[in-house]
């Protein structure tokens, strides 16, 4: 148990360093002040995060038994409804940033906040994008890829910490967004990449055997 739970808790690490990367730029290069506005910009977007992980709490029980049962359709099938349902909740978000992100700053946090309406605009997109990834992430740790996550989040906080670096003292805030949005990007596409070769793997291992469920997925779906 500790050998299988020992590359997730490095998975952790890197994720909360991929959040907060930016936001130590900020502070380092912008101070506090600049801190506070991105901090209380990205509290919006951040909530729809709320949602996507639900979602993927809900789901993440199921698609491991679907997996280990080699149940390859039924698995691709829930995971595409849970991205359709990530995704729409990030491009509505994203619309009504573009659209009345403005007006609701104003109302929340003051005229100042309102100014920063186009940041707003490029949070909602990194979030956007971390909600559709947050759906692989599920996936990929329902099928018991562990050891795979590691080098991937590694990558990830990599891209984050040097996008954040060259980026903020040159364009501010926008700097902290485009590093969050570039670092979902590489999740994004990495996930996908450890997803596809697993549900490749599973297919062509003994595909002819009657699958085992999974001890995991057994304890979860009585």
């Amino acid at each position: 148990m500790l050998w299988t739970a020992l590359p997730l808790g490095l998975v952790g690490i890197f994720v909360t360093l991929t959040a907060n990367i930016p936001r130590y730029m900020i502070e380092y290069f912008l101070g506090s002040r600049d801190l506070g506005i991105y901090s209380a910009l990205n509290c919006i977007p951040q909530a729809g995060s709320m949602i996507a992980s639900a979602l993927g709490y809900v789901t993440y029980a199921r698609l491991g038994r679907l997996y280990f049962e080699r149940q390859i359709q039924e698995f691709k099938a829930l995971l595409g409804r849970s991205v359709l349902i990530c995704s729409s909740i990030g491009l509505i978000g994203l619309l009504c940033s573009a659209t009345v992100g403005k007006a609701v700053l104003e109302v929340v946090y003051g005229p100042e906040y309102g100014q920063q309406w186009k940041l707003l605009i490029w949070l909602t997109a990194s979030a956007a994008m971390a909600f559709a990834t947050s759906c692989f992430t599920f996936a990929i740790t329902a099928a018991s890829c562990f050891r795979e996550q590691v080098p991937l989040f590694a990558i990830v906080v990599s891209v984050s910490c040097i996008t954040a670096f060259a980026a903020v003292p040159r364009i501010g805030l926008y700097g902290a967004a485009l590093a969050t949005l570039m670092a979902m990007t590489v999740q994004f596409i990495g996930t996908l990449l450890i997803l596809r070769r697993a549900l490749r793997h599973r297919v062509l291992d003994h595909p002819n055997q009657p699958a085992a469920v999974s001890s995991t997925a057994l304890a979860s779906n009585p």
